[in-house]
């Protein structure tokens, strides 16, 4: 018999997770922050809850599951940001004991090697140093989730494109960007979706994955042919490098799950 599984956050990333699981024969529930979006999960068969977990306590039939996804990112600029996703997380975890929740995949970012001091590639064995505060959150949720179950996946993804975000429009029309010789480490969302799908089929639990596609061009290289392809204003770019050059490795991935990746050179993403 196939696991339960619940999605907290039913986005970008989450709601097509969800219908892929359905069209599996998963019995799938999921939670999503907005009332209008309650139909929408309702017509894809999944079974939806209303939850803001600032404000609402996580409704129990939500939790009553085999397998939780945890995918709710912590945004970006608030001043609070830090203490608000560890509250978020905090009142996760705390649902998840109580319902005896104990398999999680958690949905966290390549973001956290940003301080790495190397300019080679970075594996699950590199210790994260994160920078940017979101990365801060999502490690130490990571930590937090750590401690409380051994059975933990967590799918660092890379800088996210597909389902309507075209990497074309990330930076059109930019002047002076630094780092033009930096590598970029990018994922397509249907790799995303297939990740996932595969860690709840096989049940692999208690692992780190890398989830970022095969092929790592420059910065100027990619973004410049993107915005033509797209007939956007291509972005211009300065000689200067502030950050380290990050080459994200998939390879544990590949090997553990015998993933070949649907999109793996980012120039050819759809």
């Amino acid at each position: 018999m196939k696991p339960v599984v619940s999605i907290i956050g039913c986005g970008w990333l989450g709601l097509p997770c969800a219908q892929k699981l359905v069209s599996e024969g998963y019995q799938v529930k999921g939670s999503t922050t907005s009332q209008e979006k309650i139909s929408t999960l309702r017509a894809s068969n999944i079974e939806a809850y209303l939850c803001n977990l600032d404000e609402d306590d996580i409704p129990s039939g939500l939790l009553d599951c085999d397998i939780l996804f945890i995918n709710f990112p912590p945004g970006r600029g608030a001043d609070n940001l830090l203490p608000r996703y560890q509250s978020r997380i905090a009142k996760v975890i705390q649902a998840a004991e109580q319902a005896g929740v104990e398999k999680i995949i958690f949905a966290s970012t390549t973001g956290v090697y940003a301080g790495a001091e190397t300019n080679e590639m970075v594996d699950e064995l590199q210790t994260p140093k994160p920078t940017r505060v979101s990365a801060q959150a999502m490690y130490h949720a990571e930590q937090s989730l750590s401690s409380y179950t051994k059975q933990l996946t967590i799918l660092r993804f890379a800088g996210l494109v597909g389902g309507g975000r075209k990497a074309s429009g990330f930076m059109a029309g930019k002047k002076d960007l630094p780092n033009p010789n930096n590598a970029i480490n990018l994922v397509h969302l249907d790799d995303c979706v297939s990740v996932f799908h595969q860690i709840v089929a096989k049940e692999i639990f208690g692992q780190i994955f890398n989830v970022v596609s095969d092929q790592h061009p420059t910065r100027k290289e990619f973004y410049v042919a993107q915005t033509i392809k797209a007939g956007l204003e291509p972005p211009t770019f300065s000689d200067q490098t502030n950050s380290s050059n990050k080459i994200v490795s998939n390879a544990k991935l590949k090997q553990t799950l015998g993933y070949a990746f649907i999109h793996p050179d980012p120039y050819l993403f759809p």
